[in-house]
């Protein structure tokens, strides 16, 4: 009887509640929000929502809360106390402990001179640890690597000199390939392809020839493109999404090669997002990689 009558409070709930969120359509009062008990043991229940609202009712043991989880928030319903609390809601999807298959990745910066492979690694870093200033001539020399953690995985960034330099004899590039490679070579690891995003150059028309014929011809199922300056795109109007649709065919190429994977970053800010987002393509492509 104790489990039909906790049945019959949960059903009356999610009718209460269907009625309030249909009521409320797209944005929800909490004034409307009445104080409620409900006696349930412990299981989820989905109500049906109404469009433009996304949520979940999550249910405590008697003499417990209801838990309402909208639009980034959790409202906190129960013991009929008329008070109602409210406080961001906290994903624990989102959670910046994520559990993930990889747990170390070596991250290996690419690019030509000048396209700003230091100074996005001192982004993903969080702190300027690669020397990285305005100059007319290469300033990256040898391979560094440094180490940080972002979303859960511990990172091993490495910069590298500008491998792909025609003018550049043999012996020198050979010798950074091999260092290169003994850095990368213990850990999951993704190749991150550099660019100027308002600049695309003869000497990078051909790049993704150049990068598998030194790391393979699987180099690109491992790559992802990031483009820098992405305030010369905000000053022009323009999203990523409009610069990769009117972008050159040479480098539309490029990026099919990569599987279209590229993320915009601008150095000259702090901005965590663009560093998450990138972090989301690695992890992608990682465990992809090891099914």
């Amino acid at each position: 009887m104790a489990k039909l009558a906790a049945m019959e409070q949960g059903a009356v709930f999610r009718c209460q509640l269907d009625q309030l969120l249909t009521q409320a359509g797209s944005s929800l009062a909490l004034s409307s929000l009445p104080a409620l008990s409900l006696y349930h043991s412990g299981r989820e229940m989905t109500p049906h929502l109404p469009e433009g609202i996304l949520g979940h009712v999550l249910v405590g043991p008697p003499p417990g809360d209801a838990a309402i989880l909208l639009g980034g928030f959790n409202f906190h319903v129960g013991n009929n106390s008329g008070k109602h609390k409210e406080k961001p809601y906290s994903d624990p999807k989102k959670s910046s402990k994520k559990r993930h298959a990889v747990t170390t990745v070596n991250l290996v910066l690419l690019g030509m001179s000048g396209t700003g492979k230091s100074a996005s690694g001192n982004t993903i870093l969080g702190q300027k640890l690669f020397v990285s200033r305005p100059s007319s001539k290469p300033v990256t020399k040898k391979c560094q690597m440094e180490e940080t953690e972002r979303e859960g995985v511990h990172l091993h960034v490495i910069d590298t000199p500008d491998i792909f330099d025609d003018d550049m004899k043999s012996s020198v590039r050979d010798k950074h390939v091999k260092r290169c490679e003994q850095l990368y070579e213990s850990e999951p690891f993704v190749f991150v392809l550099v660019m100027h995003v308002s600049r695309f150059t003869d000497g990078e028309r051909d790049i993704m020839e150049k990068l598998e014929k030194v790391f393979g011809r699987e180099a690109g199922e491992q790559t992802i493109i990031l483009f820098t300056r992405g305030d010369d795109l905000q000053q022009a109007g323009l999203g990523l999404e409009d610069f990769l649709h009117t972008c050159q065919p040479d480098l539309k190429k490029i990026l099919e090669k990569c599987g279209n994977r590229c993320v915009l970053f601008e150095n000259h800010r702090s901005d965590s997002a663009q560093v998450e987002t990138l972090m989301d393509k690695v992890i992608r492509v990682t465990e992809e990689k090891q099914t």
